[in-house]
C-alpha cells in the first residue's frame, strides 16, 4: 500500500512538472543511480552495480533524445556530445567494474545539474514563473526551448 502510494505521488510529480523540472528530475535520478552503483561496485554487488548503471544508462538516453538541436543549436549539439561521453563512461565504468570512472561520471553529472539549474532561475519572466515558449512531450523525449 505505501508503495502505490510512493509510485502515484511521483506519477503525478512528474506529470505536472515543468519541462525544466523534469530534466532537473533526470539529472537527480543520474546522479542518485551513479552513486548506488558506485557504492554498489565498492561492495562487490557485481549484479546491482550492473542494474543502476543501466538505469543511469537510460537516463542519459532520455536526456540525449530529448535535445531540440534545431532550437538549441550548438548548445544542444554540445550537450549531445557530454552525454555521449557520459554514455561511454557508464560502459567502460561496467566493464572495468571501476568505481573511478563513476565518481567522474557523478562530478560531471553534478556540474551539469547545477549549471542546469542557474539556467532555470535565469530563464524566469518578472513574476518568476519560468519562461518557457513552447514545449510538447510524446512517448520518449520533450522539446524545451527555454528564452
Amino acid at each position: 500500500m505505501a508503495t502505490d502510494n510512493l509510485d502515484r505521488y511521483l506519477q503525478i510529480k512528474v506529470q505536472t512538472a515543468s519541462p525544466g523540472q523534469l530534466v532537473s528530475m533526470l539529472y537527480d535520478g543520474a546522479i542518485r543511480f551513479s552513486k548506488q552503483a558506485k557504492e554498489q561496485l565498492e561492495g562487490s554487488d557485481l549484479e546491482g552495480s550492473n542494474a543502476s548503471i543501466q538505469r543511469v544508462q537510460d537516463i542519459v538516453e532520455e536526456l540525449n533524445v530529448s535535445l531540440d538541436t534545431d532550437k538549441g543549436g550548438e548548445i544542444a549539439a554540445n550537450l549531445r556530445k557530454i552525454y555521449i561521453y557520459v554514455s561511454e563512461q557508464l560502459l567502460e565504468a561496467n566493464i572495468k567494474k571501476d568505481p573511478k570512472i563513476l565518481a567522474n561520471v557523478i562530478e560531471l553529472l553534478e556540474n551539469m545539474r547545477v549549471t542546469w539549474k542557474e539556467i532555470m532561475l535565469k530563464s524566469k519572466d518578472v513574476n518568476g514563473r519560468p519562461n518557457v515558449q513552447k514545449y510538447s512531450t510524446n512517448t520518449s523525449s520533450l522539446d524545451l526551448a527555454v528564452e
